[in-house]
């Protein structure tokens, strides 16, 4: 599912795109794949965000963040392109606090 949510992406169809991503989530769960789910609900998050779903974009990328928290491999996200794309829906969301926290940490890279 990821591969055809990609397809989806890169062709500007986001709906399906978010839709594959989150079949990927779902089988995440299923499997118990932490790693998986983040991955998963950062795709959909920015599947929402191209579609100007700012609010549901939030709530998405904070789930997948939740599990990141939960992840048996504690890593901290710091890859550049989903602190980015964290910092642009946070900013949509009119969360300037955490909106520059993020962007403090992106000076830094």
């Amino acid at each position: 599912y990821i591969r055809k949510g990609y397809v989806g992406y890169f062709s500007d169809d986001y709906v399906n795109a978010s839709l594959n991503f989150q079949k990927t989530i779902d089988y995440a769960v299923l499997v118990k794949d932490t790693g998986r789910m983040v991955n998963g609900y950062i795709l959909v998050g920015g599947c929402q965000y191209q579609i100007g779903k700012y609010p549901e974009a939030l709530k998405t990328m904070e789930t997948g963040l939740k599990y990141q928290d939960q992840n048996t491999e504690k890593e901290e996200i710091t890859d550049k392109d989903v602190l980015i794309l964290y910092s642009r829906i946070l900013k949509e969301n009119n969360k300037m606090k955490k909106f520059k926290e993020i962007q403090k940490k992106l000076e830094k890279k």
